[in-house]
């Protein structure tokens, strides 16, 4: 039986096309009905996060996941037969968004984990030409069948005019309704609804649209909609298409004569009834300020009620005050829209606003007010004289290029940096969160650090980068403050101009001199005297700082950058000379270089509160903190999750904040401002916190240079503090690393010295080929010492050293440059090890020499986490060496299908033995499944693991044998593995792992298939050997054609197997068909889809279908199925010559013996030029040859039982009558 076309990929030419062909394929879906489902964007695909149900009563209650529009429909349609369509615009689809979701068009496809109905089909539309979009093979080679439609063709999809301007419309007999967006962007709420919440209960509110058709009004005009936003457009679009539309599971049905217009203009009438202008803010009267954050509070409020938990909605302030005339002040400008929308609402409530402008800001011109702007009075220079010139104001603005110089002459309780804190961290903080176990809302509402710091009497200074909302909401904060008596005093201190117009401001201008003296309170003379005039005004007063700190400690070094050596790139170390491995010393040796750190990192702590260990991945910077630094200073807290037991902790002694990877995250640390306020002090949420001396944070990271999204941040940036970590010394190596894997294994002394001897030269080769980079961490090379061992446990016969050479040879080749491979071999090359006694061959896959060596590295991963699940053994034996395994290759090779063979030949199930990571999968998903996988010690496959982040700080601590921090699991099982199966990071929508993440799993390359390996992959599925080498053959003719023309390849390894796939489905003796009669069948549709016919149901070639569907047309549609033979067989870019034999066949049913020949001649014309036929369009070269000398011989045709050339035997007799009318007709040459 032919299997349904389950996707389609349809190409154009033109974006704006792409949009049409969604409409015109939804109208298609209407006549005959097929369900269909619009997707937009990778949001639209969301199945697995929680849901509201509403019920009849417009009460809502959360359900935990799956859910959503998505869901609901693909739950519908799973089983009614209705043959759903899911139409994708993957030009809204960035490459990682692609890969993320590619499951949708896997063999047994699913949306977000939510299996399709079998009879689904899959229609996805992109512009291959638009900047971004991604074609990739991986991606293309998914789709069942792939179709371009020129701009010839697609010119005919224009959508039709929504909307007709409302003054055409003949208003009588037409129940009208106007609903004004205002061009915003939260249309949905306005025309649908939206839920609220009035304590623990959710409310659905209805939108105006919904409450419009409840009324039974005919006549919707939409006044200034946003028809420029695509979702806005296609809702319509679909609304008046379907005479539908659906909102929180409930179907609206259009009533009958449903007419909708538009209308694009604001209306501002009768402005000056509702607005007033007031020079100066009363202050006998409460003010609202406005601007676009304070926007909404004037048109809805939240209230929190700490005692229930919950939260409520309470009028905003013109309902509050309907009837009544309220000041306004206006701190920031508002949009045309915002304006209209608000004194619509003013007019609805008879509000006057009494409105004072703040300087500098204007109003739209609309409003027909001209007033001139008040401007923004200049900031008084700094006082030369005075060490306080602060004037005596509730709260003050200060402009300093440097705040730091400006902050020394100011005297305050609490100073806080502002530059990535919430408004809410200062001001009133409602802290919402979802109980997912009760899935309930619990609320709570606390002032914020500034509000409480005020309330105390407290000076206040907020500092660094005031964000747009910050502005907005602190101008909020600071009119209340003028308008009553307010105790405390606000400082606000920023490098920008006028941010906060109506306070008094000065301006500051640091100078040399000022510096100078500055640096001379807390350093030696001798130290500042030391910096040039230059170098004191080009650098900050932190960066200053930073250097003197530096030089105090190593009064040796002149490199004014020291302190920040290492964060962004590494230096190039110099070897020392080479010397011979002194085993017998290691214990020694390794505790003088543990020593020599913890001096370096206590020197640091001891002149600043903070330092950065850098150096390259393996050289121990974590290990060093949790095993030696804890030893020394126990009072150690792990992560940002524990900054506040940090903050709060009092013990005696040093107490660490350590935070690892810390380059990797967005933040830029501003936090740790505070660490150098005098007091010291930090924000914890919404609450200041005062620390001590000896609160010190320790961050480590990689260089800025190993890539995966590392930055440098602002507060590394100021203040450096990076020490430098060097590698291990290899005696430390084996100390700590190789000898606990040989502990207890019963190998002699001597036995594993020489086999760590074997892996400790490999590393010091490698080591001297680059001065850059760690080429081999400590993690690969106890790796090494772990898996030799385990295959010798396996393998009796074979000696550790033998099989330690082999696993050093092997994980080192994978890591020598390119250029020092032919020396790396001939200096360690290792044979090959027998294959492992335990190992077991998958039943369903075909090993190859291409993919031999992922399969035997798999092999042996797999075995070694048998062995850490079944015997107990030290740290390093359970969890230490790599964490697991990337295979990457190019598209459709089978790399996820060898992993799961070779699982499941072990009898491994999915669910208990090994996970499944999709790349669709929700973050907070990720983590969770990770962390239940390795508290049980299972494997995770992580699907194209390279296509997205993968949280890499997160994954790192579990890759390591270590929870991350916070994190507590109970009991943990050894074996936690994690296998990638990934694309080349070259391709779209990839990006090459991290140096650091490269050092904890093993990468092995799989390389494409040679054609003899494809030939023999083919026929291990069944599919006949000659048969199996022409495909092959073609399929690599195909390859090198395109890349003869620079084009890329059109078809990768997925195609031949899908297409060796069909190939054995067609010869299977399969009749019954899916397809409805022709009976229930338009001939409109059956001519645009002839393979819908039943008798089609094994065609492949269109010129074969259309004629079948001919014999049986009625001759008006018989003329129809003539023209698009002829359009088929003269098309210039896609000729099919088989259409002038269909059209000889035509014109053989009507009797038309000239059509015939004429029809032949121009076959034969066809054939002599033009491009041979291929298996890809359903056809075989041996078998096309065959036909042409036939139809050109006269010599009879045999059937052929295979199918391909279902035509030729379909119509055998009528081509052997056809040959000999020919031969018959004199005129013939």
């Amino acid at each position: 039986m032919k299997q349904p076309n389950k996707s389609v990929l349809l190409k154009f030419e033109n974006t704006a096309r792409v949009a049409d062909a969604g409409y015109h394929l939804q109208a298609l879906c209407q006549d005959p009905y097929r369900p269909c489902f619009y997707i937009d964007s990778p949001a639209d695909l969301m199945c697995s996060a929680t849901w509201i149900e509403r019920d009849d009563h417009n009460q809502g209650s959360i359900q935990a996941g799956p859910g959503g529009p998505l869901f609901e429909f693909l739950k519908k349609h799973k089983d009614d037969g209705s043959r759903p369509v899911l139409i994708v615009n993957f030009n809204h689809f960035s490459a990682a968004d692609i890969v993320r979701f590619n499951a949708l068009l896997d063999d047994k496809p699913n949306a977000d984990g939510i299996p399709l109905p079998a009879s689904a089909t899959v229609v996805g539309l992109i512009n291959p030409n638009e900047r971004g979009a991604y074609t990739g093979l991986d991606f293309t080679s998914r789709f069942a069948k792939r179709h371009d439609f020129p701009e010839r063709l697609t010119a005919q999809l224009d959508i039709p005019k929504l909307a007709t301007p409302e003054e055409r419309l003949p208003k009588a007999a037409l129940l009208s309704q106007a609903i004004n967006l205002y061009s915003n962007s939260n249309w949905e709420e306005r025309l649908l609804g939206r839920w609220i919440l009035k304590g623990q209960q959710l409310t659905f509110v209805e939108g105006e649209l919904i409450t419009a058709i409840k009324a039974g009004k005919t006549h919707i005009d939409i006044k200034n909609g946003p028809w420029g936003d695509q979702k806005f457009l296609r809702f319509w679009q679909a609304a008046t298409l379907t005479r539908q539309f659906q909102c929180t599971g409930r179907t609206y049905d259009l009533p009958e004569g449903f007419v909708l217009t538009q209308t694009n203009s604001l209306q501002f009438k009768d402005v000056t009834e509702h607005l007033v202008i007031a020079e100066a803010l009363s202050a006998a009267k409460p003010v609202y300020v406005l601007n676009p954050s304070t926007f909404s509070k004037f048109f809805n409020q939240y209230r929190c009620n700490n005692a229930e938990q919950a939260i409520y909605q309470d009028s905003g302030y013109l309902e509050a005050n309907a009837e009544k005339t309220i000041a306004v002040y206006l701190s920031h400008a508002l949009s045309e829209a915002a304006w209209s929308e608000l004194l619509d609402s003013c007019t609805k409530q008879n509000v006057r606003l009494q409105l004072t402008l703040a300087p500098g800001v204007r109003l739209p011109a609309v409003l027909g007010l001209k007033l001139a702007v008040k401007p923004i009075p200049d900031p008084t220079p700094w006082p030369t004289e005075s060490a306080d010139p602060m004037p005596l104001a509730s709260a003050i603005y200060i402009e300093s290029s440097d705040a730091d110089i400006a902050q020394a002459h100011l005297k305050a309780d609490v100073i806080i940096d502002v530059s990535e804190l919430e408004p809410a961290n200062l001001l009133i903080n409602i802290d919402g969160k979802l109980d997912i176990k009760t899935l309930r809302f619990k609320f709570n509402e606390k002032p914020g650090a500034l509000l409480h710091a005020l309330e105390q009497g407290q000076t206040v200074i907020l500092k660094g980068q005031f964000s747009p909302q910050m502005q907005h909401y602190l101008s909020e904060e600071l009119i209340k403050r003028q308008q009553k008596p307010s105790i405390g005093q606000l400082i606000l201190v920023s490098d920008k101009p006028a941010l906060f117009p109506n306070l008094p401001a000065l301006k500051h201008t640091p100078t040399v001199a000022e510096k100078q003296a500055l640096l001379e309170t807390t350093f030696r003379k001798k130290f500042v005297a030391g910096l040039t005039e230059s170098q004191i005004n080009k650098q900050s007063l932190a960066e200053l700082n930073a250097i003197i700190r530096y030089q105090s400690a190593h009064p040796e070094s002149s490199d004014l950058k020291q302190t920040w050596l290492g964060m962004e790139t590494l230096p190039k170390r110099v070897e020392p000379a080479a010397q011979k491995i002194d085993l017998k010393h290691a214990k020694a040796i390794t505790d003088a270089f543990n020593q020599h750190r913890q001096k370096a990192v206590l020197q640091g702590l001891t002149i600043a509160p903070f330092v950065f260990l850098a150096g390259m991945t393996g050289v121990g910077k974590t290990t060093f903190i949790k095993e030696i630094w804890k030893l020394a200073h126990p009072n150690m807290h792990f992560g940002e999750s524990e900054l506040g037991a940090w903050a709060k902790d009092r013990r005696p002694g040093i107490k660490t904040l350590f935070i690892d990877e810390a380059n990797l995250s967005a933040r830029q640390w501003r936090v740790f401002e505070g660490l150098f306020n005098k007091p010291p002090g930090i924000m914890v949420d919404n609450e200041y916190v005062p620390l001590t001396p000896e609160h010190k944070v320790i961050f480590a990271g990689n260089p800025v240079s190993y890539g995966g999204g590392r930055h440098l941040p602002d507060l590394f940036k100021r203040h450096g503090g990076s020490i430098i970590f060097e590698p291990m010394p290899p005696e430390y190596i084996y100390h700590e690393m190789l000898a606990p894997v040989f502990n207890g294994t019963g190998f002699s002394t001597n036995e594993h010295e020489a086999a760590s001897l074997k892996i400790l030269n490999i590393a010091a080769y490698l080591t001297q080929l680059s001065h850059d980079d760690v080429l081999i961490s400590t993690r690969e090379l106890t790796m090494v010492a772990l898996l030799a061992v385990n295959y010798c446990k396996d393998n009796p016969k074979t000696t550790l050293v033998d099989a330690t050479a082999y696993y050093a040879y092997t994980i080192g080749l994978s890591l020598v440059p390119e250029a020092s491979r032919a020396q790396f071999d001939k200096a360690y090359f290792a044979p090959p090890l027998p294959p492992s006694a335990s190992q077991v061959l998958p039943n369903d896959f075909t090993i190859t020499a291409s993919n031999q060596k992922a399969f035997e590295a798999l092999t042996h991963v797999l075995n070694l986490r048998e062995t850490r699940r079944h015997q107990k053994g030290n740290k390093t034996q359970q969890s230490g060496g790599l964490g697991g395994l990337i295979l990457e290759g190019d598209p459709g090779i089978g790399k996820s299908e060898l992993v799961i063979a070779a699982l499941t030949a072990r009898h491994y199930q999915e669910g208990h033995d090994f996970y499944i990571i999709p790349p669709s999968m929700a973050l907070e998903a990720k983590k969770e499944l990770l962390l239940k996988a390795y508290s049980q010690g299972a494997i995770v496959i992580i699907n194209e693991i390279n296509s997205s982040s993968m949280m890499e700080r997160f994954l790192n601590d579990l890759l390591m044998g270590e929870p991350p921090p916070g994190v507590e699991l109970g009991k943990i099982r050894p074996g936690f593995t994690v296998i990638g199966p990934q694309n080349p990071s070259a391709m779209a929508g990839r990006a090459r792992a991290s140096k650091a993440l490269q050092h904890r799993m093993q990468t092995i390359i799989m390389p494409s298939y040679k054609p003899h390996e494809m030939a023999h992959i083919l026929s291990q599925k069944g599919l006949p050997e000659n048969i199996a080498e022409d495909m092959t053959t073609e399929y690599h003719l195909i390859i090198k054609e395109a890349l003869r023309n620079n084009r890329p390849p059109p078809l990768c390894f997925r195609d031949l197997i899908k297409r060796a796939e069909w190939e054995m489905s067609a010869n299977r003796s399969v009749s019954a068909s899916v397809n409805p009669s022709l009976a229930e069948m338009d001939w409109d549709t059956l001519i645009n889809n002839p393979w819908s016919h039943p008798d089609n149901a094994l065609v492949t070639n269109k010129a074969h279908a259309l004629l079948t569907i001919y014999k049986e047309a009625p001759p008006l549609y018989q003329k129809v199925i003539a023209t698009k033979l002829h359009e088929l067989a003269t098309d210039k870019k896609h000729a099919q010559p088989e259409a002038w034999l269909a059209l000889a066949i035509v014109a053989f049913l009507e009797m038309e013996d000239d059509g015939i020949i004429n029809c032949l001649n121009t076959l034969r014309t066809t054939q002599a030029t033009g491009a041979p036929l291929e298996f890809f369009a359903a056809r075989a070269r041996r078998e096309h040859d065959k036909v042409c000398k036939a139809l050109l011989s006269g010599t009879e045709l045999k059937r052929d039982v295979r199918g391909i050339n279902a035509f030729i035997t379909a119509y055998a007799e009528y081509i052997q009558t056809m040959l000999k009318i020919e031969k018959l007709r004199p005129d013939v040459v």
